[in-house]
């Protein structure tokens, strides 16, 4: 993947790093609360936190997907395999 140059691109990397972490932090929300039998709110929480992490990742794989296809910019998204890239983008 290809992250594009300049102020867009620092724009996006910026996104992504944040949706990254929003989906991080909704499954170790989700895995404690389940591991320490909370419900509610604090479950929902982690599950609003994965899913708004996740929609960000797909409307991100779907704008960066030049030169690769949807689902390979999904997994590398996902996965994190982009972090360092989209850290070295976000500095500028």
């Amino acid at each position: 993947m290809r992250w594009p140059d300049g102020s867009q691109g620092r724009v996006l990397a910026v996104v992504y790093l944040a949706a990254f972490a929003a989906m991080l932090i909704g499954v170790v929300w989700t895995l404690v609360n389940q591991l320490t039998g909370g419900a509610g709110v604090q479950a929902t929480i982690g599950v609003v936190l994965f899913v708004a992490g996740q929609l960000t990742i797909v409307a991100l794989a779907y704008r960066l997907r030049a030169g690769t296809d949807y689902s390979r910019a999904w997994q590398r998204l996902s996965l994190g395999l982009e972090v360092r890239p989209a850290l070295r983008s976000a500095a500028g």
